[in-house]
């Protein structure tokens, strides 16, 4: 699912308290697009296969290709990135989700001094996006869920998830976080959809609260709103 689409060229900012009331902290201050503001507010549009999924990535591919020498971070990637405290001190990030590599190297293009790596589920985006992460020198590493991430203990200053978590039941939710506990060092960010099960891309509605109390750790949910209204976006920062 094209999750950076969806999110590119919003304002947005996050609200610390309930979900109604005015945004007090403005995290954003990008461009407003209403096109793209109805992409994120209506539901997704369901991927009907893997299939298709896979076909829609081949075309995103292409055209980053063909645009590689005019495109610029994303207004999704500034405004993640912004997120992140104490940017200056971060030199190893993990992005979550990673596909055939497009955000990594969208973080590569906004931060060329750190050191990005991906990881990624599925075979075929890693293996489509083979030629594309050996030109630009991107990596994208395989895992299971599951499976211990390969990576050593404290590897990563910063972890990053856009949609990630929101696919997942809370079993297979459960030793993922615990993987990201162990191979980061400093926080976790996620940019997560809690609109719930009813509406699109089959989400799991998994309580990221509950998961990472398991571990003893804080995950408190800030509503991302859209023109001053809740998007049913939920930013959580998790102090490892």
């Amino acid at each position: 699912v094209n999750w950076g689409a969806a999110y590119v060229g919003i304002q947005m900012v996050v609200q610390p308290g309930p979900l109604s009331g005015e945004a007090t902290q403005a995290l954003g201050g990008v461009a407003f697009d209403p096109h793209l503001y109805q992409t994120l507010v209506d539901p997704f549009p369901e991927v009907g296969s893997e299939e298709s999924e896979l076909a829609w990535a081949e075309t995103e591919l292409r055209a980053i290709r063909a645009n590689r020498d005019s495109l610029r971070p994303s207004h999704l990637v500034e405004f993640v990135l912004g997120l992140i405290e104490d940017a200056d001190t971060v030199r190893d990030v993990l992005f979550l989700g990673a596909g055939w590599g497009r955000d990594v190297y969208m973080i590569k293009k906004a931060r060329p001094q750190w050191r990005c790596v991906g990881v990624e589920l599925s075979k075929e985006l890693l293996s489509m996006g083979d030629d594309f992460r050996r030109e630009e020198g991107i990596r994208v590493e395989s895992f299971s869920l599951g499976e211990m991430l390969p990576f050593e203990d404290k590897s990563f200053d910063a972890i990053l998830s856009l949609g990630f978590m929101s696919k997942l039941y809370d079993q297979a939710a459960l030793p993922v976080v615990q993987e990201l506990l162990r191979v980061g060092r400093k926080g976790i960010y996620h940019l997560e959809d809690a609109r719930g099960p009813e509406e699109a891309l089959k989400l799991k509605q998994n309580s990221l609260p509950s998961i990472y109390s398991h571990f003893e750790r804080i995950a408190e949910p800030k509503p991302v709103l859209v023109k001053g209204q809740d998007s049913g976006f939920l930013f959580y920062k998790v102090a490892i």
